[in-house]
This record gives C-alpha cells, structure tokens and sequence, in this order.
C-alpha cells in the first residue's frame, strides 16, 4: 500500500489532506467520481456555457440552503455545446 501521507494513525494512511489554495483562494476538493460520469459531466457542463467546478460550487450552495443560491439548470437534451461544437 503507498502512502499518500504521513500520519499518525496507519488505518488513514489514504487520506490526503489537501492545503493549496486556487488563485482566487479557495481550497482545492478531492472527490472520487468514475471516469465516463466525470467526462459525461464535463461535456453537459460545456453545453450550459460552464464548467463542473462552477456547476459543483452552484449545487452545494444550494445543497445546503444558502440564501439566494439557486440549483444549476441542466443543458435540454441534444442542446449544441456553448462553443458551437
């Protein structure tokens, strides 16, 4: 088994714990999610003009109640990319 850090209780030994920052200060998330999902995912996001990140930011606030925040609209089916492709 690899380490991915080192820690003092061996049963976590795969728990990464991620400190950098983006350029806009936000904390970098790991998630674990199936390929084809993941590039399924990235397609749709590009036929609303977004991004999985924006998409994900958009859900958990609204996941989680915050004012104002709204749940991401989904592209319709068979919707052009943004970019035309």
């Amino acid at each position: 088994m690899t380490h991915a850090t080192s820690t003092p209780d061996p049963r976590r030994d795969t728990l990464v714990t991620v400190t950098g920052k983006s350029g806009r200060g936000t904390a970098r998330q790991t998630i674990r999610v199936d390929e084809v999902l993941w590039e399924q995912f990235g397609a749709q996001a590009m036929r609303s003009g977004g991004d999985r990140s924006a998409l994900l930011r958009d859900f958990i606030r609204w996941y989680v109640r915050e004012p104002g925040a709204r749940m991401p609209k989904r592209p319709e089916v068979g919707a052009p990319a943004a970019d035309g492709g």
